[in-house]
């Protein structure tokens, strides 16, 4: 794996260490002061622990692509939602604490964009890539194109959809993107956007892929027609 590759798995997981000791610390405060931010807090460590559990002793390793509406579709769709919400609410704690601790000048220590991840972004994501058509449109097209393409398919053995272990799959996923797109989408967008979004990153990426190679498209037809036009003209000229 490339030097630029590791940075970005160190990155994710110091983030997500530091998250989860922020609600490690969150939830021994709550205890004290009122038992929903308590229940919250263990809820969302004992579900990914769970998952993570399960992601360990599941094998999946004989499916390229997740299909829609299996179990390797939904554990992903879990899992992916599962990290960021305990991201979410670490980076929405640790930012509380260092407005409120660090910076007096601000009368609010609250840091509104994370805890909009968290309670609706997320969920939202979770919905959306559970039922309909959004993971089917978002993911799996995305891997059956990178399929015709030739592209390395990500491995889909169970602790890559494990919670936090699931970002070796999604750096795989990232990589594919870059390479589907002519590198206009870069790994470290695809993979920043899940990391923070949730499964709401994989449908703003399936967008922008939409949109980068529709105008691959435009490009290669314009150079096609010029070429003929340019065989055209020399045939008249002989």
């Amino acid at each position: 794996m490339a030097d630029y590759s590791k940075r970005y798995f160190r990155l994710a997981y110091t983030f997500t260490i530091a998250a989860l000791a922020v609600v490690v610390l969150q939830m021994t405060k709550v205890m004290i002061s009122g038992p929903l931010g308590t229940v919250l807090s263990i809820g969302l460590i004992a579900a990914a622990v769970i998952v993570a559990a399960y992601g360990f002793r599941s094998e999946t390793s004989g499916l390229e692509i997740p299909e829609q509406h299996t179990p390797q579709h939904y554990f992903a769709v879990l899992s992916h939602s599962l990290q960021t919400a305990l991201i979410s609410f670490g980076l929405h704690g640790a930012f509380y604490a260092l407005f409120w601790f660090a910076i007096p000048l601000f009368e609010t220590g609250d840091e509104p964009v994370f805890f909009i991840i968290l309670l609706f972004v997320v969920p939202a994501g979770l919905i959306a890539g559970a039922v309909g058509r959004a993971w089917d449109w978002a993911v799996v097209r995305t891997l059956k194109e990178m399929k015709e393409q030739d592209i390395a398919l990500p491995p889909h053995s169970g602790r890559y959809y494990a919670p936090f272990a699931s970002y070796a799959w999604l750096w795989k996923y990232s990589k594919g993107v870059s390479a589907l797109t002519g590198r206009r989408i870069p790994a470290g967008g695809t993979f920043c956007a899940v990391f923070f979004l949730g499964v709401v990153g994989f449908f703003i990426i399936r967008r922008a892929t939409d949109y980068h190679l529709k105008r691959m498209a435009g490009t290669q037809s314009v150079t096609g027609r010029q070429s003929n036009l340019d065989l055209s003209s020399a045939v008249r000229r002989g």
